[in-house]
């Protein structure tokens, strides 16, 4: 019985695993939308956001561009 209780437990933090990662990508989606940048490009954006520096000194804007180009020049070299 103690092994189908814990069973039980386990199914169920999965379970909430899961609904936390699914919340996750839909926030995600929607930074990218809110944006206004592709998957590729948002993820960019977000490694450079990162650096706390790059962020204070660049606008959301240069950051987008930046993004853009980099995302643009990986589409050109792996084609």
């Amino acid at each position: 019985m103690l092994g189908y209780t814990n069973k039980q437990i386990a199914t169920a933090e999965m379970i909430a695993k899961l609904l936390e990662l699914a919340k996750w990508v839909r926030e995600a989606k929607q930074h990218g939308q809110n944006l206004g940048l592709s998957t590729v490009e948002v993820a960019f954006y977000d490694a450079l956001a990162e650096n706390g520096s790059a962020k204070e000194v660049m606008q959301s804007d240069q950051l987008r561009l930046m993004a853009r180009e980099l995302a643009e020049m990986v589409k050109q070299m792996w084609g």
